[in-house]
């Protein structure tokens, strides 16, 4: 396993805090105060005041009133990562005519930290109550392009993600058990997709393959999601898993790394 550098000089700690401040406003629907980011961060307020304040004088946030929002500023961060990794501008094309073919949504994401964060979308005219973009970040454990991930992990790398992985019963169908999730992963692995019906969110159902890189190493995961009233686990693996996985070999294909 790769030696980690958190317990060395080389690790700047106050960096790792104000990505952390930075990162909070992820999973927040607008504005946050400050006893609201330094809870959630689980910073000190003083130390939380200071990197707001700090981002705010960088441009990244700003302060209206008692809230903190962020900043359009803050979407040149993802614009660099965007224009610098080729692999959603050659997903797109896949996404767009898998999303043609189906009739439903398709997406693009990669694995970070415990989370998936989506890099490319492709909607269909449907509406889905999950309000869903680029750049949204999802708990990996319970999504079906996380777990078509995860399947992937070494055994050295599984045990402590599984370990920092927050498992919540976010619906009456969510797996909540590592041992039971355990099994679910290994399933992945062994069928080569992932399906997840309505774990994350009731209604909602989705399917996803692993995107491999020339080295064999997965970088990342296309799905289609769908609504449970619409399509049946059966639909999604019989009808929907061969055009998602040619999608998913397209974009392998035509990926250059």
């Amino acid at each position: 396993m790769k030696e980690s550098i958190r317990d060395t000089a080389d690790f700047v700690k106050s960096l790792e805090k104000g990505l952390k401040v930075l990162n909070v406003f992820a999973d927040a629907e607008g504005a946050l105060t400050l006893s609201e980011v330094a809870a959630r961060t689980n910073i000190t307020r003083a130390a939380a005041r200071r990197f707001l304040l700090t981002l705010t004088e960088l441009g990244y946030t700003r302060l209206d009133g008692r809230n903190f929002k962020l900043t359009p500023k803050i979407l040149t961060l993802s614009a660099a990562y965007l224009s610098s990794d080729s692999l959603p501008d050659v997903a797109v094309p896949f996404l767009t005519e898998l999303t043609e073919q189906v009739h439903e949504s398709a997406s693009l994401s990669i694995l970070e930290g415990t989370d998936i964060v989506y890099v490319a979308r492709v909607l269909t005219q449907r509406i889905m109550s999950v309000n869903l973009q680029v750049g949204t970040r999802l708990p990996a454990c319970c999504t079906s392009m996380g777990r078509a991930q995860i399947a992937y992990l070494s055994e050295e790398e599984l045990e402590p993600f599984l370990e920092s992985a927050n498992l919540v019963k976010r619906t009456p169908y969510t797996i909540d058990q590592y041992d039971n999730l355990r099994a679910e992963i290994s399933r992945v692995k062994e069928q080569g997709f992932s399906l997840v019906n309505q774990e994350l969110e009731v209604g909602v159902i989705s399917i996803a393959v692993p995107i491999f890189s020339k080295k064999g190493t997965v970088i990342a995961a296309v799905n289609v999601a769908g609504h449970a009233t619409r399509i049946s686990p059966k639909e999604m693996v019989d009808n929907i898993l061969p055009l998602l996985q040619e999608a998913g070999k397209g974009i392998q294909s035509a990926y250059s790394n």
